[in-house]
């Protein structure tokens, strides 16, 4: 700068500094907030990972883990959500009238997830036949059948997507799975539910 000349870039004005020192503040401090909707799950083991609600299964004694000793049917632990499922085999002859899952959720959407078998072998219930209820609305039926040519022990459909029912109100439901009314043998495997 030629000597004589007058600068008109003084020292920063304190003003200035507080100004940028307070929108650095904001700046961390706000986010931006997603106004979208959520999805929550369900563990058939775990539960509901917001009220920690585990579904309730009836007749208890009916019903069998991942981890059952003896059951026809051996899931790959891996392929399921957590590592957890629940199944039954509904045995009319057995005296059992029903075999249900119940839990309640809050919000608008379900999602219902399986695990699907085709072949595990003779003798052994693959066939799922249920019903799904929300709150008293009437039933949605589902079937899934087997395929004894498939190689045992093999083919599975994890996460199957087998029921879903959204534009509901934003309000507590409550969801029921039935196996009932048929007069012979039906399996289902519960892996875990999805709701928005």
């Amino acid at each position: 700068m030629p000597a004589g000349s007058i600068s008109s870039h003084g020292p920063p004005s304190y003003s200035r500094f507080f100004t940028l020192s307070i929108l650095l503040i904001f700046s961390i401090f706000l986010r931006p907030v997603s106004a979208g909707p959520r999805n929550y799950t369900i563990d058939d083991q775990l539960g509901d990972e917001i009220t920690s609600h585990i579904p309730t299964y009836a007749p208890t004694f009916a019903w069998a883990t991942q981890d059952c000793q003896g059951c026809g049917v051996d899931p790959d632990k891996n392929q399921l959500f957590d590592g957890t499922a629940t199944s039954a085999t509904f045995m009319p002859d057995k005296n059992i009238s029903s075999n249900t899952v119940d839990f309640d959720f809050n919000g608008t959407a379900i999602y219902i997830f399986f695990t699907l078998f085709y072949n595990e072998g003779n003798g052994v219930t693959v066939n799922t036949e249920c019903n799904f209820t929300v709150d008293s609305e009437p039933a949605v039926f589902f079937n899934h059948t087997g395929d004894p040519t498939k190689p045992a022990n093999q083919v599975r459909d994890y996460k199957a997507l087998v029921f879903s029912r959204t534009g509901l109100t934003l309000e507590s439901h409550h969801m029921k799975i039935s196996m009932s009314d048929v007069s012979y043998h039906v399996f289902l495997s519960f892996d875990y539910a999805m709701y928005t």
